[in-house]
């Protein structure tokens, strides 16, 4: 029943481009929402949803959590959150990503937006950057109200409990995973729909899984406009 209505929402949000497009005044505040209306540090929060699909012998599982999203400047997003299921839960580094991430954009750039270190000092402070994100977006505008962000994620962490393996005795698994995914943002004024799916992949071990769900979010701009 939850799949169903799960499936039921990600249509619906894509539904909804066809009504933005017959009547875009009826949700549209051109004042908070533009094809490219986002800036440094803007900001967003989400209640999440998906269905994890898990190779054998790993459950397949519905879980639910919380996301944030700062953004980097107009395209790039650090996106972190976690999930929780029966048995199945899944979290990054974002808790201490975003201090790092604005800690290593001060470092970078000068108060102008020019580089003010070297490449190499580029490089390494990038590196922890990105590895500190649960996921790293980039975000390109298809309709007024309608985005497409592809992402990545390093280190994506995901904990299992009553695995069905004889070599496990406890039934508890933990791995550390790559993720690859896309996402569709759709905006309603500051409220934001997103359904998504994302291919995840153990570094080490056999697991293997398919990610889809929906996001429910709130977009707070970090300049008033």
């Amino acid at each position: 029943m939850m799949i169903r209505i799960l499936y039921i929402l990600i249509i619906m949000s894509f539904s909804s481009c066809s009504l933005n497009a017959q009547d875009e005044s009826l949700f549209t505040d051109y004042s908070t929402v533009q094809p490219s209306f986002h800036h440094k540090r803007d900001f967003s929060i989400f209640l999440s949803t998906a269905y994890l699909s898990a190779n054998h012998p790993y459950n397949s599982t519905l879980s639910g959590g919380l996301k944030m999203r700062m953004f980097l400047g107009e395209r790039f997003s650090f996106d972190s959150g976690f999930l929780i299921g029966k048995d199945h839960a899944e979290w990054g580094w974002g808790l201490l990503g975003i201090p790092i991430w604005m800690l290593g954009a001060g470092f970078i750039y000068d108060d102008e937006g020019y580089f003010n270190t070297g490449l190499i000092e580029i490089l390494l402070v990038g590196a922890v950057m990105l590895l500190s994100a649960e996921h790293v977006a980039y975000h390109i505008p298809v309709h007024d109200q309608l985005e497409i962000s592809p992402y990545v994620s390093l280190l994506r962490m995901k904990e299992f409990s009553d695995v069905a393996n004889a070599d496990i005795t406890d039934g508890y698994v933990g791995a550390t995973c790559f993720a690859l995914g896309i996402e569709a943002n759709t905006y309603f004024k500051k409220f934001v729909v997103s359904p998504y799916i994302d291919y995840n992949i153990a570094y080490s071990g056999d697991f293997r899984g398919l990610n889809f769900g929906i996001n429910l979010g709130y977009y707070i701009p970090s300049k008033r406009r």
